[in-house]
């Protein structure tokens, strides 16, 4: 990530885009009749981090996930032929590898949706493995209402307005084996080579329940 100053009046400008779902049920945003399949934040000729879907989920507290369904963004958005990482606008293309549904990805420079780097979390663990993602903020103000509190004459709830960042999981997971997934792994790979046909996930919990010695 470019670690210059971001320029906020790019953010202010009147030069604005709204990105947003169309169906309430339908995740992936759509631009001018084209569906995402990817969103790229990118900034001097590299991705800053690229979301798994097309459109933002925002990790709100106690890890509880919602859609973004409405975001604005500086600067307008413009049809382009192919990926150009040295831009500096946001650009729509066609994604390539999407040949059965012919879906688009929308790159936006971090100039106009300026990027925080959180750092890397645990995802989640079982016992043979440990998955790490990293969160990012994203500096766009969002305004939600939110229960307050409870009246305590009438007993119902108070709203008020809310106003935070989004925090977005990159889809770049990061994973680490432990100590039982490394000896599951090699039991395994000795289990292929003698033709046993047995399943990774057997041979865990094979390992869980029994001794297993391999003769030499």
């Amino acid at each position: 990530m470019n670690k210059e100053k971001i320029d906020i009046d790019k953010m202010n400008s009147e030069n604005k885009t709204t990105i947003e779902t169309k169906i309430s049920w339908f995740r992936p945003y759509i631009i001018d009749g084209k569906e995402l399949n990817h969103i790229v934040i990118y900034n001097d000729g590299k991705e800053v981090f690229k979301t798994v879907g097309g459109w933002f989920e925002h990790l709100g507290e106690n890890k509880i996930r919602y859609d973004v369904k409405r975001l604005t963004i500086g600067g307008e958005i413009k049809k382009a032929i192919k990926e150009n990482l040295f831009r500096k606008d946001n650009y729509i293309i066609r994604d390539k590898e999407d040949t059965f549904q012919k879906r688009y990805i929308l790159y936006i420079h971090e100039e106009f949706i300026p990027v925080e780097t959180i750092g890397e979390q645990l995802h989640f663990e079982t016992p043979t493995k440990k998955q790490y993602h990293t969160l990012y903020k994203l500096n766009v103000p969002n305004t939600r209402r939110e229960i307050s509190h409870l009246d305590k004459v009438t007993d119902k709830a108070i709203y008020e307005d809310t106003h935070h960042n989004y925090i977005i999981e990159t889809g770049n997971y990061r994973t680490v084996k432990t100590n039982l997934g490394e000896t599951v792994e090699e039991l395994y790979n000795r289990f292929k080579e003698d033709n046993i046909n047995i399943s990774l996930y057997d041979t865990e919990k094979l390992l869980d329940r029994y001794i297993v010695k391999v003769k030499s």
